[in-house]
């Protein structure tokens, strides 16, 4: 899709995301070594790992409807 100001491009998946990720440290640590407060919040459709680092984070708003994983994320946040 072109616009006057950007393009965008959709790609469409045939492939579902795993359900359940087993966590190893030694996976994850290469991707997440030189962050100050690292946090790995999953993976994408590829494999590649999504790491946030917290410390670049002034503030952290957590909220959801039930059921949505905000526990899970907190879990998360504590373990990595």
């Amino acid at each position: 899709m072109n616009g006057s100001l950007k393009n965008f491009s959709i790609t469409v998946h045939h492939k579902d995301l795993p359900t359940m990720l087993k966590y190893d440290y030694e996976t994850i640590h290469p991707h997440i070594e030189k962050m100050e407060l690292p946090v790995c919040i999953g993976q994408e459709i590829y494999g590649n790992f999504i790491s946030w680092d917290f410390a670049d984070l002034e503030t952290l708003l957590i909220s959801g409807e039930i059921g949505a994983g905000k526990s899970s994320l907190m879990r998360v946040i504590l373990t990595t």
